[in-house]
């Protein structure tokens, strides 16, 4: 039997109501926890968490427990599914939401957002080559006698 589409609505929702999910497989270091509360410090619940209708956290389980911590009591928008995900679609939810397959594009990295620091947000900047007038890109990292 085909399961119903999943449609998904907005709705306000205590942060202590939430649950988070022992089986969470992602982690985050102190310090990219400390950059996630400057975030949602200076730009609120942008991304809002995703939560199954028990409210247990699908996405933004780091987000709900830096929040949990600065005011359990305060209103947040998530976003609940029309229907119950099985054990199996809350377990794929929660690994396809945390995929991040996209890589940045570091020519448009340094034409665009140049005053911007980037490593100061978690993003390793690769070390470009140099080139100088007198070497070509092959010899760019090769020191010139």
């Amino acid at each position: 039997m085909k399961k119903k589409k999943i449609y998904w609505v907005t709705k306000k929702i205590k942060v202590n109501e939430l649950k988070l999910l022992e089986i969470n497989p992602r982690t985050i270091s102190e310090e990219k926890r400390i950059q996630l509360s400057e975030s949602l410090e200076k730009f609120n619940l942008a991304e809002i968490p995703a939560v199954n209708t028990d409210l247990s956290v699908l996405a933004g389980s780091q987000r709900v427990s830096l929040l949990l911590e600065k005011d359990p009591e305060e209103e947040i928008e998530v976003r609940i599914p029309s229907r119950t995900l099985s054990e199996k679609e809350v377990k794929e939810y929660m690994l396809i939401s945390n995929t991040h397959a996209g890589e940045f594009n570091f020519d448009k990295l340094s034409a665009h957002f140049s005053g911007i620091d980037l490593e100061a947000l978690g993003i390793e900047v690769p070390e470009m080559p140099v080139f100088t007038p007198n070497n070509t890109p092959e010899q760019a990292n090769t020191p010139i006698t």
